[in-house]
């Protein structure tokens, strides 16, 4: 442990030291109001405003009932742009004073500032011999002309027009959080979140702690997908008034919206599809249904049918999308899959060719396209298997039992003379049909959708084919037959 001297220098000079501190704390404790306003002006010639708000709040200290002392530091307070604060003070210096003129002028142009143009008049109005109260209140009074027709234009829906005079009056008023709090309103209700956020940031510059604000801040970044900076305002806003049941319960609809968005997103991105699923971006959609990204949320529901096989819910919801916004790309393509399950292959071809138009790179909409085509050209032949009455996946043995019995229904000898060519044609192409598909080879180019090298029959009516054909027939019909 170090030992000093008491004769050292060193501990002289600490001696000295502590003196000097408490001899300037104690000289600053006997300052008067008076000094203390004194050097509060000289820290404002110098424009050394923290200090000079600090010594006049010293001079409130020593004497709390003059009002001349509060008037000085709202005067500061007003250079700062601290008008909450200036107001205060000016509240203070005119109970103790409340024909100060120059109290009564400050105030009234604070409240021109803020947009309190009822309150600015009652003050301007009680000087308005005063050449600079008098311009202040001419501009009042126009303010609160404004403001009624801006109350008129918003009641009819004329958002363009309210806006048009929200600005005008914010030339005049530009601390007014009031004023900007309206901005923000109509321009969510227009969409025109990035210029709501932009008035929420000049509003909040002038009282951090506006719940409203806070609340209109975080809404307009949620609309425009910023959800977590979202969150945090919403937090501000609870944080400061708890009991409000309106700022809980738009926060509590948000976090609802949030969680399912999270929780589909994440089936999706795992390519997990399940009702599970779907039910989460219902919950979503119905939460917020004008919110940007809940679109979006419809498009992927679309994809989401789709993989659940429900091809006709998934083109409702498709169609929901694109007549919100047209230029979604994977609405078109998941709303052409669902036509491709229902075998619409000429209105899946039209989507897919849409999607191409909008993103002729996206490899996804070029096989699509190239399904599709198939599938048209494969309807556009005759169905083998539907003429035969049974179904794709039918083994050997039940396709020949199909053509016997199919071959005995429309056998010609079997029917009147006058649909005589009718059953020929129909009995020809249940010989067609059976030619292809009890040939293994044949079969598998028809499904994949080759070209065949089968002639068409269109020589009159043969009989049965022979070499191939199951069974030989001798047909006694009555009338019909011999």
């Amino acid at each position: 442990m170090m030992k000093y001297s008491y004769c050292s220098p060193l501990f002289i000079s600490i001696c000295i030291f502590i003196i000097c501190f408490f001899h300037f704390i104690n000289a600053n404790e006997d300052l008067t109001s008076e000094e203390w306003i004194t050097k509060g002006d000289a820290e404002m010639e110098a424009k050394n405003y923290e200090k000079a708000t600090e010594y006049f709040g010293n001079a409130i200290k020593q004497d709390s009932e003059n009002y001349f002392n509060y008037y000085k530091r709202a005067t500061v307070y007003r250079i700062r742009n601290k008008l909450l604060s200036a107001v205060r003070d000016l509240n203070k210096a005119l109970n103790y004073n409340p024909t100060h003129e120059q109290s009564l002028v400050r105030r009234g142009k604070i409240y021109l500032l803020l947009g309190k143009y009822e309150k600015s008049i009652n003050d301007l109005e009680k000087v308005k011999t005063n050449r600079l109260a008098k311009t202040a209140l001419d501009k009042a009074k126009q303010g609160k002309e404004i403001l009624k027709k801006i109350d008129n234009y918003e009641e009819k829906g004329d958002y363009n027009n309210a806006l048009g005079l929200l600005n005008k009056l914010l030339e005049i008023s530009p601390d007014s959080e009031i004023l900007y709090s309206r901005s923000a309103n109509i321009k969510i209700i227009t969409k025109d979140y990035e210029g709501a956020i932009e008035d929420t940031v000049k509003a909040l510059k002038v009282n951090s702690k506006n719940k409203k604000m806070l609340v209109l801040r975080g809404r307009a970044l949620f609309y425009i997908g910023d959800r977590s900076t979202a969150t945090s305002y919403y937090k501000q806003a609870v944080k400061l008034d708890t009991e409000n049941k309106e700022i809980k319960n738009e926060f509590k609809k948000v976090k609802k919206y949030n969680k399912n968005v999270d929780l589909a997103e994440e089936d999706i991105n795992n390519n997990k599809f399940t009702q599970e699923t779907l039910d989460a971006l219902d919950i979503a959609i119905d939460a917020f249904p004008d919110v940007p990204y809940t679109i979006k949320l419809i498009e992927k529901k679309g994809r989401v049918l789709v993989e659940l096989k429900k091809s006709s819910e998934a083109i409702v919801a498709c169609n929901k999308a694109l007549e919100l916004d047209p230029s979604l790309v994977e609405a078109l393509i998941w709303r052409g899959d669902a036509h491709m399950l229902k075998e619409d292959w000429d209105a899946a071809y039209r989507d897919f060719q849409s999607a191409k138009q909008k993103s002729p790179n996206d490899q996804r909409i070029n096989s699509r396209l190239n399904k599709a085509q198939k599938q048209q050209k494969l309807a556009s032949r005759k169905d083998y298997y539907k003429i035969l009455g049974v179904s794709k996946d039918a083994n050997p043995k039940e396709i020949k039992k199909a053509y016997r019995r199919a071959a005995l229904e429309k056998h010609p000898d079997k029917h009147p003379k006058d649909m005589k060519e009718q059953m020929e044609r129909e009995f020809e192409e249940i010989n067609e049909a059976y030619e292809v598909l009890s040939d293994e080879e044949k079969r598998g180019k028809y499904d994949r959708g080759e070209d065949l090298d089968v002639p068409p029959q269109q020589q009159g009516f043969h009989g049965f084919r022979q070499g191939g054909s199951p069974f030989n027939f001798k047909f006694n019909f009555g009338g019909f037959g011999r």
